[in-house]
């Protein structure tokens, strides 16, 4: 039962996240619902201050806002966990990001054994669904990730890397755990 709310939970946080995100971002940029959820089938041909607010407005919502409301209004109690009362040993960190350079090669194997598996003929509808998500991810990662400027790339940094780094581990450590 505990694993079943706890994925309740979870999928509570993205859908309405997500949903107040297109919903906010039509409103500041006057776009409609629909224009919105064409703008997230292909985002690297739609105007880019719209991709980072929607980004940036997902984010917030479903890993920050949603979860933190739930908290202060149905379950004043798991608070008292999100307050931190240990301080920070830096061995264990040291440790931490040595293994992850680690294994950043083997990750960069496995994701090229990931892009080169080829499914079955029977399956070949589904891989070619699958090609074209990846190929869809791809082309959005490039357009969010490519910037003009300093301030472009404060804006990146921030959106692809500071926040949702910071409040994932909010929501995954601090709520969910």
């Amino acid at each position: 039962l505990h694993i079943f709310s706890t994925l309740a939970f979870v999928v509570f946080c993205f859908a309405v996240g997500e949903m107040t995100a297109i919903f906010l971002t039509g409103l500041l940029y006057r776009l409609t619902t629909l224009e919105v959820f064409d703008i997230l089938k292909s985002p690297a041909v739609a105007y880019r201050p719209v991709v980072l607010t929607l980004a940036s407005f997902s984010t917030l919502f479903r890993f920050l806002i949603v979860p933190a409301l739930y908290l202060v209004f149905i379950n004043k109690s798991s608070l008292r966990f999100l307050r931190p009362n240990n301080k920070v040993h830096f061995t264990p960190l040291l440790l931490t990001v040595a293994l992850i350079l680690a294994l950043l090669p083997f990750t960069t194997i496995l994701i090229e054994i990931n892009y080169e598996v080829e499914l079955p003929a029977w399956l070949s509808e589904l891989e070619r669904y699958f090609k074209d998500g990846e190929e869809k991810a791809r082309l959005s990662t490039n357009f969010i990730l490519s910037f003009s400027g300093l301030k472009d790339l404060i804006i990146v940094i921030l959106i692809v890397a500071v926040i949702p780094g910071i409040l994932e581990e909010f929501f995954f450590r601090g709520m969910v755990q």
